[in-house]
C-alpha cells in the first residue's frame, strides 16, 4: 500500500472533510475520493461515514487509522535519519518515447543544476496511465499531450510532427513528403499514436488502405517500427520515436502537418511546490534548447 495514501486518509480524518483535505494537500476532490475507495477496498473496511456536513471516522476504522499514523511517523523518521527532504523530491510519470529520447539527458542536466533534488521516474505505457497517476497523487507531474491531460494544468513543450515510415527500398522512398492519400493500396499498420489523434485517424479511415491483419487492434509504436523494418507494411508515428533511430526504416514528413503537442501535466495546486515549479521551468528551457540543437534529427 502506498503510504502517500495513508497521509491522505489521515488528513481527511483530521479535517472531517474531503474537499478541505484535497485543498490542503493540493489534490483534486476526485483524487482524494479515489484514494479513499482504493484504501477501503485494499483493507476491506469502510473508513468513513459520509454526510452533508462532511465525513466521520467509523469506530471499526479508528484502530486502522492509528496504525496508518504510526507507519507514516516511522517512515518520516527513517527519511529524516537518511537526510531525505521530501520537499526536494520530484516524482515524474513519463511515456516510453520521452523516457528513451529525453529523460536520460534531461534528468542528468537537472541534477547538475539542482544537485540537492531527488527525482523518481515512473514509466507508463500510455497517456491515460500518466494522467491517472497525477490525479491520484502517485506522482507530482507527468509528460502528456494537450488532448489527454483532462482538467490538469498543461505546460506545452514540443510540437511533435507526424511522419510516414516505410521499409528500405520502398516506392515512397523517392518522395520528399508524403500525404495520407499516397498510402492508398499499401499495407497499413495502425499504431497507438494514430488512434490517439482523432483527426488523423478519421482521415486514415477515409483512405482505401489495406489494413494489416496481423493484429486485430492497434499496437505499440516501437513494435510498429519493428514491423515496418521487417517489411510488414507502412505506418505513421510522431517524429520523436525516430530520434536516435535504431531501426532500419525510412521516414518522410506527413504532408497534412499533423502533430501531437507534448507537455507536462500537473495539478494546479502542485505548482505551488518549489520543487515542482523548479523542474517545470527547467524542462521548458531544456526542451527549447534541445529543439534548437535537434531541429532536423529525423532525416
Amino acid at each position: 500500500m502506498n503510504t502517500n495514501y495513508y497521509r491522505v486518509i489521515i488528513k481527511v480524518a483530521e479535517l472531517g472533510n474531503i474537499t478541505k483535505a484535497a485543498e490542503d494537500l493540493g489534490y483534486t476532490q476526485a483524487g482524494v475520493s479515489y484514494i479513499i475507495s482504493q484504501t477501503e477496498r485494499s483493507l476491506q473496511v469502510v473508513l468513513f461515514q459520509r454526510s452533508r456536513e462532511g465525513v466521520k471516522v467509523l469506530p471499526e476504522a479508528e484502530r486502522k487509522i492509528r496504525l496508518m499514523k504510526e507507519i507514516v511517523e516511522l517512515e518520516d523518521l527513517l527519511l529524516r535519519q537518511a537526510g531525505f527532504d521530501e520537499e526536494k523530491c520530484i516524482k515524474i510519470a513519463t511515456l516510453p518515447t520521452v523516457a528513451h529520447s529525453w529523460m536520460p539527458n534531461l534528468i542528468s542536466d537537472f541534477k547538475v543544476k539542482c544537485p540537492d533534488y531527488r527525482v523518481e521516474i515512473y514509466e507508463k505505457g500510455d497517456y491515460p496511465y500518466v494522467v491517472d497517476d497525477i490525479e491520484q497523487a502517485v506522482v507530482d507531474l507527468g509528460f502528456v499531450t494537450d488532448v489527454s491531460c483532462r482538467r490538469l494544468k498543461f505546460v506545452p513543450l514540443y510540437q511533435d510532427m507526424y511522419y510516414v515510415i516505410f521499409p528500405k527500398s520502398h516506392p515512397l522512398e523517392k518522395e520528399d513528403i508524403v500525404s495520407v492519400n499516397q498510402l492508398k493500396g499499401h499495407v497499413f499498420i495502425a499504431s497507438d499514436e494514430v488512434m490517439h489523434h482523432q483527426h488523423l485517424f478519421d482521415q486514415v479511415k477515409d483512405v482505401n488502405l489495406v489494413w494489416c491483419d496481423l493484429f486485430r487492434k492497434t499496437i505499440d509504436d516501437y513494435m510498429t517500427l519493428q514491423m515496418v523494418e521487417n517489411g510488414a507494411g507502412v505506418s505513421i508515428i510522431p517524429g520523436l520515436y525516430l530520434y536516435k533511430n535504431r531501426y532500419n526504416v525510412h521516414s518522410r514528413k506527413l504532408k497534412e502537418g499533423y502533430f501531437r503537442l507534448l507537455g507536462l501535466g500537473v495539478e494546479p495546486a502542485s505548482m505551488n511546490r518549489k520543487a515542482v515549479k523548479k523542474f517545470v521551468d527547467f524542462t521548458v528551457k531544456w526542451v527549447m534548447k534541445w529543439q534548437e540543437e535537434n531541429d532536423s534529427f529525423v532525416y
